[in-house]
């Protein structure tokens, strides 16, 4: 029997996203060939990759943030190291095909691959597990923003508009980047990050969500997970009117800002 092989990262969001949590609840999944499926990277040389499919196996190769980071980036000099470069081209070199979380990514990573590059949006499975509505939602601060330390320039955004006695920032962990998160904010309240398999709690005892991101072509390349996280909560929430947010699909769902005064009054 052919089977499908994933190499999990252990306390890796996004692998958790994009391939253990989808698996979970596809179902029995049963390939013509022996197909490796891995997001972002994988334990796996490339040689052992090429002997994978010099022997008739498959490789989806799933992506779901630009390899392009943003001086200031946490992890701006990590990928700028050749080593690291070379490695993720080989990747894209390998694949048979390409998976991305929206089309605007698969437009970023048109030039790195010839494969296919299909776009498999974020999705999650509400009302099962740590998906499920929040029952406590006075118990808190009101206003909830969870998150990890990318996103200094994003919160930047709603610094001086929201008393940090009214917030609380999820996710915290001892880094420079989280420090100055906090320190923009007065009085914030702070809860720790949690395991991808039980961080939804976070977003327990607040009543509404926020989710401001500083337009750049790197932001424009993420995902809506945010948006999708609120809504298993059955939390409002407001977003900065950019991709990944302002789609279509959500426009009727979410509330939008463009500016301070636009915060200050939402």
């Amino acid at each position: 029997m052919t089977v499908l092989l994933t190499d999990p990262r252990r306390d890796s969001g996004c692998d958790y996203h994009r391939t253990q949590l989808p698996l979970q609840h596809i179902g029995v999944i049963r390939p013509r060939v022996p197909t490796l499926f891995v997001n972002r990277d994988t334990s796996w040389s490339i040689a052992r990759i090429r002997a994978h499919k010099a022997n008739g196996g498959r490789f989806i190769y799933d992506q779901d943030d630009s390899v392009d980071l943003p001086v200031g980036h946490p992890l701006h000099a990590h990928y700028a190291k050749p080593a690291v470069r070379e490695r993720i081209q080989a990747l894209f070199d390998l694949a048979d095909v390409v998976t991305v979380t929206t089309k605007r990514l698969a437009e970023e990573f048109r030039h790195m691959t010839d494969s296919p590059i299909e776009v498999l949006p974020n999705a999650l499975p509400y009302g099962e597990g740590q998906f499920t509505l929040s029952t406590d939602r006075e118990s808190s601060r009101p206003i909830c923003w969870a998150g990890g330390s990318s996103h200094e320039v994003d919160l930047a955004l709603v610094r001086g508009v929201i008393d940090g006695r009214q917030l609380c920032l999820s996710g915290y962990q001892r880094v420079p980047a989280w420090f100055n998160m906090v320190q923009m904010f007065p009085g914030v309240m702070v809860k720790p990050a949690a395991s991808v398999r039980s961080y939804m709690h976070l977003y327990d005892g607040h009543q509404f969500a926020i989710a401001p991101l500083a337009s750049s072509p790197f932001a424009e390349c993420k995902s809506n997970l945010k948006i999708l996280e609120a809504g298993a909560k059955g939390l409002p929430i407001i977003c900065s009117r950019t991709l990944p947010y302002d789609t279509p699909d959500v426009q009727r769902h979410v509330r939008f800002i463009t500016s301070d005064s636009g915060w200050r009054n939402a």
